[in-house]
């Protein structure tokens, strides 16, 4: 009990934006700096079960669809992606990983 306390803790208050996804490219989890970074360029706060490429701004949907099947096939991807919102220019570094467990991705 008391580690996942811990894990808790530590995902709730890191400044990294983490999110899980299951193998249909909907949302299971999310911190609060992924919370506040999607709606900070969205202007909506993102909702479990919602595919990823919904909770991201327009122009970037498709390629998050791709980049999300990479993953899903195995492939470790990092990316910038470039977001901008009322004349503010975001670079933002993302990271796709899957996770494997018994070889079988979750």
């Amino acid at each position: 009990k008391r580690y996942r306390e811990n894990l808790d803790i530590l995902f709730a208050n890191t400044i990294e934006e983490i999110l899980l996804l299951d193998t249909k490219g909907c949302i299971v989890l999310f911190n609060k700096s992924f919370e506040q970074f999607i709606k900070s360029v969205t202007g909506k706060i993102p909702e479990v079960g919602q595919p990823l490429w919904e909770a991201t701004v327009p122009e970037r949907a498709e390629t998050s669809k791709a980049l999300f099947q990479k993953a899903l096939n195995g492939t470790a991807v990092v990316v910038d992606a470039v977001v901008t919102r009322n004349d503010r220019t975001v670079i933002h570094e993302l990271r796709y990983n899957s996770v494997r467990i018994n070889g079988e991705v979750k």
